[in-house]
């Protein structure tokens, strides 16, 4: 097992990336012995590929890791570095578990703001039950609340992140896909922009998968994964749709008191179940939205969709009008990020169309 030592810089740095000074030091401590134990438990991929004890099929997908890593670096330009040349088994599903909360007759989320990465939609914990606990303090404070988990994060590129398990229960396409979303991070991020980050980190994702199973010869993996995609697309636009039509109803109600607001949001809630339903009907969804749907919704489980879609079309369409070429690409995005946010979206709202 190969440990990274970690100076109190390090920590120091740690503490500057992830945390703001509006944190709670309990919030600290867990945030940073967290990342820490990860790297203490990191081990090369070619020295977990030579152990004889390692199974069949973590050892295939750490190969296709490894492929999809350097095919990033030396086809899709991202940063090439450390990240992903080590391995992690977190003996646990996910990695973190990310908390969203928001009023209770709001669907915007309560915002979470760090030095480094800015303001975001939810807090995240690398323990379940800190998560919980948190999550039962928003409860007390009258907020609707979520915890979901996560399989992979990024730290933008202040430290080299290691390939986890939780990030190997999915397809060879699936796995290459999230190694481009998450090194697309390190190579552009702008402060209090979610939809930009993550529909830019997606558009990578998407084009270079197309790029990746040309070289590879994997169309069909890649057919099947693009037609899941459009399925839970499908399912994004569909909440999409009905989160406005929740915003405005609340809107129109909002003099009429807390019991008419209850009303007006369970009738809600009852429309979205049924159009979910007869998106199955007509072929769609997923197993993992069928789950989703049949447990008990609230305002903050819808909070996060669309953040990863919003402006996808929209940089895809900037690929292909940079000819297709990865370095002029990233510059006209880096242009982009540049200006002011009521710009940037009507840049991208222009190339949308």
């Amino acid at each position: 097992m190969v440990f990274k030592t970690i100076s109190k810089a390090g920590v120091a740095l740690i503490l500057s990336v992830l945390l703001s000074g509006c944190q709670s030091i309990g919030y600290y401590s867990q945030a940073v012995s967290g990342q820490i134990s990860i790297w203490a438990h990191q081990r090369d991929i070619e020295a977990v590929l030579s152990d004889p004890s390692v199974d069949t099929q973590t050892r295939a997908r750490l190969q296709i890791a490894l492929r999809a890593r350097e095919f990033a670096s030396h086809t899709l330009k991202l940063p090439q570095n450390e990240s992903y040349s080590r391995y992690v088994d977190l003996e646990r599903d996910y990695v973190i578990w990310n908390v969203v909360a928001t009023p209770l007759y709001s669907v915007d989320a309560v915002q979470s703001c760090f030095l480094i990465v800015g303001c975001v939609s939810y807090r995240g914990y690398y323990h379940k039950e800190a998560a919980l606990e948190h999550a039962q303090q928003l409860k007390d404070d009258g907020l609707d609340v979520y915890v979901g988990g996560v399989s992979a994060y990024s730290t933008l590129g202040w430290f080299d992140d290691p390939l986890l398990s939780s990030m190997l229960a999915r397809s060879d396409a699936a796995i290459a896909g999230l190694i481009f979303h998450e090194l697309s991070h390190q190579r552009i991020y702008i402060k209090n922009d979610t939809r930009f980050n993550e529909s830019f980190a997606t558009a990578v994702e998407r084009i270079g998968l197309r790029q990746w199973a040309t070289a590879q010869g994997e169309n069909q993996n890649l057919e099947e994964y693009l037609a899941l995609q459009k399925k839970r697309n499908d399912v994004v636009q569909l909440v999409l749709r009905q989160r406005e039509q929740m915003r405005k109803a609340y809107l129109d109600n909002v003099s009429a008191g807390d019991e008419k607001l209850t009303l007006v949001k369970q009738a809600q809630f009852e429309i979205l179940k049924k159009r979910y339903t007869e998106l199955k009907l007509s072929g769609g969804g997923t197993l993992g939205y069928d789950r989703f749907f049949a447990s008990e919704l609230n305002n903050a489980s819808l909070a996060l969709f669309g953040e990863y879609h919003g402006w996808v079309d929209a940089f895809e369409r900037l690929f292909e009008d940079s000819n297709q070429n990865w370095a002029t690409f990233y510059q006209a995005v880096n242009r982009l990020s540049k200006k002011r946010k009521v710009e940037r979206d009507q840049a991208l709202r222009l190339l949308s169309i």
